[in-house]
């Protein structure tokens, strides 16, 4: 529709970035061997509950000492909850591999999202990118990264705008001799190099 009605420049293109927190909690990240120490910590914290309520542990009238006895079954299940759900992860799950080539942090409840550096912090979250044409801002590709560095990202990007062109009838080369702007993020030796293969200006 954009490109029916003329609002597609397609002579200059922008690309920026923004964290979001993704629905996972810091706390559940680690590499392997951290989360394994997480899940044998946990298990001895409830062998310890355990031995120290069977010690206390008498026969009792009915009273309030005995919601006190439901809660104490309710927080060793949750611990035991919670070993199990590392213990599955870690079966099905190998170990993710940066870009340097060593192991880098997974997290039990979303494994695609990545710990990252904010203004507000670090979160658990994802890298949203978008790629806009200059005349009318229009979005010509977006795409949510687990990954906190721009410095690999002009790449996928780029492709994945030159689908975009392709499927409305542009053609293969329409990205070609075209001016692509980005903040410093991206500035980045694979970066140049993907825009020299691609044969668009970087600024």
């Amino acid at each position: 529709m954009c490109a029916e009605e003329n609002l597609l420049g397609g002579t200059h293109f922008s690309i920026d970035g923004l964290k979001l927190p993704s629905n996972a909690a810091k706390e559940w990240s680690g590499t392997h061997a951290d989360l394994r120490t997480k899940q044998q910590n946990i298990e001895k914290k409830v062998k310890k509950m355990v031995k120290e309520h069977r010690i206390k542990d008498k026969p009792k009238k009915k009273s309030i000492k005995d919601d006190d006895n439901d809660n104490f079954k309710d927080r060793i299940l949750r611990l035991e909850k919670k070993a199990k759900r590392i213990e599955k992860f870690l079966s099905e799950n190998e170990h993710k591999i940066g870009h340097t080539g060593k192991e880098i942090q997974s997290n039990v409840t979303d494994n695609e999202s990545a710990k990252m550096a904010t203004s507000h912090g670090v979160v658990q979250g994802y890298n949203a990118n978008a790629m806009v044409d200059e005349t009318h801002q229009i979005i010509v590709q977006a795409e949510a990264y687990g990954t906190g560095s721009d410095g690999k990202l002009m790449r996928p990007m780029l492709e994945g705008a030159k689908r975009n062109f392709e499927e409305i009838g542009f053609g293969e080369n329409y990205l070609t001799e075209r001016v692509i702007s980005a903040d410093t993020g991206y500035f980045s030796t694979e970066n140049l190099e993907t825009c020299h293969e691609k044969n668009v200006d970087a600024y």
